[in-house]
């Protein structure tokens, strides 16, 4: 009788963990996916198979709690008729509150300090001077004005992308890609920025031509905007979805696509 109840207890302990993780978004299906209108899936039958270039990301969103601590999973697969192996991007695109995507360049940096406008700036112009920048960095070639020290302006939404970015005596010589949009006086705190993924899952392993499985967790807020910090979410992310990338001349072959929250008390 003893052993019964032991037994007993440890199937309930056993279900217990098991309720405690709630599935908040799956994307098995093709219609689960959005795809640039130039590429689409070649199998959709017992798995998704999708070549070239490509990102794509789950039409659902789902809303994130930074307390919680989430785990993202997907199982990936090599075509066997494909030579080398495939590299995947697996991860989250985070969202505001009202579901509009933050720019990685609006958040990612190397945690460099803060440089300054060498000279005003107009709107107009295409070229600008900095000073006091730390040390250039490769993928750095993003300004975010009216930065702060305490990285309290992250996602900064006033953002410029430079073409060149090169030393010039004691300041830089900014050549930007776009003229500016409004004033900025001499002095103004820049902080340098770069683009990239929320590589949650995987920042570029290779599937291999057996189902691989590439899972990852997350949980709390990316202060600093630190880069490949991909274990916290960006500033002020409400609510996120999944994203998939690969790169050209190759195919992938997915499944099981599946985001939990493992902090859910979902007993009853």
């Amino acid at each position: 009788m003893k052993i019964m109840k032991k037994v007993m207890l440890a199937l309930v302990l056993g279900s217990t963990a098991l309720l405690a993780a709630e599935e908040v978004l799956a994307a098995w299906n093709n219609a689960a996916w959005e795809l640039p209108h130039w590429r689409k899936f070649t199998q959709m039958d017992e798995f998704l198979e999708i070549s070239g270039h490509v990102r794509i990301s789950s039409r659902r969103s789902f809303e994130v709690d930074p307390d919680a601590e989430y785990e993202i999973t997907g199982q990936f697969r090599t075509p066997g008729s494909q030579k080398d192996l495939t590299r995947v991007e697996f991860g989250f695109i985070p969202l505001d509150e009202d579901g509009v995507e933050i720019p990685a360049y609006a958040v990612l940096n190397a945690n460099a300090p803060l440089c300054s406008l060498a000279a005003d700036a107009k709107a107009g112009d295409k070229e600008l001077r900095l000073k006091g920048v730390d040390k250039l960095r490769p993928g750095m070639n993003y300004l975010a004005f009216n930065a702060k020290a305490d990285y309290s302006d992250l996602p900064n939404n006033e953002v410029v992308h430079a073409a060149k970015i090169s030393p010039d005596g004691a300041e830089h010589k900014v050549t930007l890609k776009a003229p500016l949009k409004k004033d900025y006086a001499s002095g103004t705190a820049v902080r340098l920025h770069t683009r990239g993924e929320l590589w949650s899952g995987t920042s570029g392993k290779k599937a291999g031509k057996e189902w691989t499985t590439f899972s990852g967790k997350i949980k709390g807020i990316n202060l600093t905007g630190r880069q490949y910090a991909n274990n916290k979410w960006w500033p002020q992310t409400g609510r996120a979805k999944v994203f998939i990338l690969i790169g050209s001349k190759q195919t992938i072959q997915f499944k099981d696509v599946t985001v939990k929250n493992l902090s859910a008390d979902t007993e009853e």
